[in-house]
């Protein structure tokens, strides 16, 4: 069983607790949200395991990263991650477009809203799900493995948006 070891992050000036000295030295021009995952994760490299994170998180240095590391992710993406040509291209509601490059592939799915995602795990084929009312609707794989395995992690958000204090005031 692995054992995961936290550490306390105080700032970028505390000698102890930067994170550059937590990560090794080809990543330290990556995003901070980047460097932190890799050293949450240094006990897991090498594993097999499959990480599952969101837009925050997510970046293409960080999945090639952990892709060399044995350690594959699925994550959902902002648009600035993705390549410029997926994120002009044309897709109709219900489509994707995907691209791949060395073993990352990166897709646009448009819904309700585009939706981009980055995966070193999954393949760019589509699931078939039932939907209530008795519909399909097709879904990118990485979408649908996505949902499955962040459960109610995404589903907090809105639930918690009545209750934020933060107010827009109008003077």
């Amino acid at each position: 069983m692995d054992i995961f070891t936290p550490f306390a992050y105080s700032g970028k000036d505390d000698p102890i607790s930067n994170i550059n000295n937590q990560i090794p030295p080809e990543c330290t021009n990556m995003s901070v949200t980047s460097k932190l995952t890799i050293a949450l994760l240094k006990s897991f490299h090498g594993k097999g395991y499959h990480l599952y994170i969101d837009n925050w998180y997510s970046s293409v240095p960080l999945l090639r990263y952990l892709l060399q590391q044995q350690t594959i992710c699925t994550s959902t993406s902002r648009s600035t991650q993705v390549p410029k040509i997926l994120k002009a291209r044309k897709v109709a509601k219900g489509s994707t477009s995907s691209d791949v490059s060395r073993k990352l592939l990166a897709q646009k799915y448009e819904d309700k809203n585009k939706v981009y995602m980055l995966t070193t795990a999954e393949r760019a084929d589509t699931v078939t799900k039932q939907k209530p009312g008795g519909h399909e609707k097709i879904l990118p794989r990485s979408i649908d493995s996505y949902n499955q395995n962040m459960g109610g992690v995404d589903c907090i958000d809105p639930l918690l948006e009545p209750y934020d204090a933060t107010r827009k005031i109008v003077r």
